[in-house]
């Protein structure tokens, strides 16, 4: 299993040799939020910018906020990473091999 998704050249490449055979059919697909369905393995902590903080925060004493990230984020060098072992577990759960 590979964590990056289809390129638009290698879909439009699929699309061209499906259709040169008679009667070809090619399908791709895509996890619906992918990476929001994984949790992050090990500890991550990010800063909160200053416009996405709670108000309650904005007012209080608390210029900057660090948080701990559970679910992996798009951008996130390792979500793809998470992202790909909480799939294959799906799949060997589901009876793929």
């Amino acid at each position: 299993m590979h964590v990056s998704p289809v390129t638009m050249e290698a879909s439009r490449a699929l699309d061209a040799y499906a259709h040169s055979i008679p009667g070809g059919i090619c399908e791709t697909g895509d996890a619906e939020c992918a990476y929001g369905q994984a949790r992050l393995q090990g500890d991550v902590t990010t800063w909160l910018v200053f416009d996405v903080l709670p108000k309650h925060l904005k007012e209080g004493k608390f210029a900057q906020a660090c948080c701990i990230a559970w679910g992996a984020l798009y951008g996130l060098i390792r979500a793809g990473f998470d992202w790909d072992n909480h799939s294959r577990t799906l799949l060997i759960g589901a009876g793929w091999t």
